[in-house]
């Protein structure tokens, strides 16, 4: 099998449904793939809904967690499960358009060994592009961001053609399995946010180039599969991205790091008071 699709609900049975029957239409008769859910215990009938409505499909397999495995084991856990040669890790809120933004990527990895993950376009609901790629964060990334409210680590130019970039978001992502398997799949000390710039950081790590290819999109509703959290408020980011500045910078950088982003926390906060 070339190709395993991975889809974490939680809460979305509606748009997990219409993400996959969007990868219905555009793949099948294409390539040989499969469809992996995991409900991560919504308890909302999402479940049953989804278990119900594809369980005619041999290639579609459906199931349900016990609890809440977050973003990196639930996707983990399915990643074991998984047949396919390739991985592709597909938020739930996003919507397939062109089978190339799958089979073309694939097509190019495997006629070119350097590539260890590739994503393609991702645009809003309206079809405006959403930047979806970085730079690795670096402490003085860490210390504009949070201190001077600045991001420094985005590209200056938006990509029109293929370019290799240092990361991209977990929403589309595409890699060999064997390579995913190797590197130790998503950290599971993130639970959600963070662990997909921590696997692109391992991926470079381990001599492998990633792609961003432009020439094919998909929408992204964006936040639809979380829900929103103000910035400020998101305490689960801040946390993982401390975590992340530990396992990447070396001492005292991560600790100056972890101050940094307190301290702009805190700053925030009080602002926050402030103008209310």
């Amino acid at each position: 099998m070339q190709l395993s699709i991975i889809i974490l609900n939680y809460k979305t049975p509606f748009l997990t449904s219409q993400c996959v029957d969007s990868v219905i239409k555009h793949l099948d008769g294409s390539i040989t793939y499969e469809v992996l859910i995991a409900d991560n215990c919504s308890d909302d009938g999402s479940y049953e809904y989804l278990s119900s409505k594809y369980s005619e499909y041999k290639n579609i397999l459906v199931v349900s967690n016990a609890e809440n495995l977050g973003f990196s084991r639930g996707n983990n856990e399915l990643a074991k499960l998984a047949k396919g040669k390739y991985l592709l890790f597909l938020n739930s809120d996003t919507l397939i358009l062109e089978k190339e933004a799958i089979v073309g990527l694939i097509n190019k990895m495997e006629n070119d060994n350097t590539i260890g993950l590739s994503a393609c376009k991702l645009l809003n609901e309206d079809r405006t592009l959403q930047i979806s790629y970085a730079k690795l964060p670096r402490f003085i990334d860490i210390v504009s961001e949070y201190l001077f409210g600045k991001l420094t680590n985005h590209y200056k130019k938006q990509f029109n053609d293929v370019a290799e970039v240092e990361s991209v978001i977990g929403a589309f992502m595409i890699i060999k399995k064997s390579l995913f398997m190797d590197i130790g799949m998503f950290d599971e000390d993130y639970y959600f946010n963070a662990e997909d710039i921590d696997l692109c950081a391992r991926v470079r790590k381990a001599g492998y180039r990633i792609i961003y290819d432009p020439r094919h999109a998909i929408i992204h509703f964006g936040g639809g599969s979380q829900g929103g959290v103000a910035w400020v408020n998101n305490k689960n980011l801040h946390e993982n991205r401390i975590k992340y500045c530990y396992k990447h910078y070396k001492f005292p950088i991560s600790t100056l790091a972890k101050l940094s982003i307190l301290l702009g926390i805190s700053l925030r906060k009080v602002f926050q008071k402030v103008k209310a």
